[in-house]
């Protein structure tokens, strides 16, 4: 009975986190109008697509897998899985197209400033949304998802061509994305530090200074854009094993 409970706890604990955390940064982008740039749009969508996971997702998986899915209809749980399935979609096309407007920005900072704007981010990720809801509706009447018995634990059912196809549109392709992006944007961060280094060191009474500076901010830099990446996938990946 305690762990019974504890399981609850922590369930809840989780999803109160996942909300409070995303609620904080849709209420600082929303509220600070010098928050209002692409970046942030981007940032105002994805965490947008992670409070709906706490609040909706959550909650129902965390029953579904507590108690079973007889506590509910079988449509209630074709829709969760549609839900869930729909806001994953959005989060990791988020974190792409996050990838891209940093690896944009920082390659061509002066052609970034003229054509991306808060308009442009906005109609981004609104598309992100839409197409994300057609494909998934898609995806899971045509396997039949929402016409079944609840078969146990509420597990959507995929042929293995339509599995396929999710996994290199949803997992393979984002994802490889993601990566080749921040690599890039590392090195050209590094060539950065490098050249502004080489230019501090023309200044004698910086010299020792910038030098540890900048390997100090090249190290940071590695360190954040490896963290949020390997973090990213190691939540990710046992989601689609």
């Amino acid at each position: 009975m305690t762990s019974y409970v504890l399981l609850y706890v922590f369930a809840a604990a989780i999803a109160l986190f996942t909300m409070c955390g995303n609620l904080f940064v849709i209420i600082s982008v929303c509220h600070f109008h010098q928050l209002h740039t692409p970046t942030n749009i981007l940032i105002l969508s994805l965490a947008m697509s992670d409070f709906l996971v706490g609040l909706f997702v959550m909650p129902v998986h965390v029953l579904i897998w507590i108690e079973s899915c007889s506590l509910f209809e079988p449509i209630f749980c074709s829709f969760s899985n549609m839900i869930s399935f729909h806001l994953t979609f959005v989060s990791v096309y988020n974190i792409s197209f996050i990838a891209m407007d940093r690896y944009f920005a920082l390659s061509n900072p002066f052609l970034y400033s003229k054509k991306v704007s808060v308009l442009l981010a906005f109609i981004i990720t609104t598309h992100v949304w839409i197409v994300s809801l057609f494909y998934n509706c898609a995806l899971l009447y045509l396997n039949g998802n929402f016409n079944h018995v609840c078969p146990g634990r509420c597990l959507p059912r995929m042929d293995e061509l339509w599995f396929t196809a999710d996994v290199v549109i949803v997992f393979i392709l984002p994802c490889a994305t993601i990566i080749i992006l921040y690599m890039n944007v590392f090195f050209i961060a590094r060539r950065h530090a490098v050249a502004i280094r080489a230019t501090l060191q023309d200044r004698q009474r910086v010299n020792d200074q910038s030098n540890v500076y900048s390997s100090k901010s090249e190290r940071k830099a590695a360190k954040v854009l490896g963290i949020l990446v390997s973090v990213f996938l190691i939540c990710l990946i046992p989601y689609y094993i």
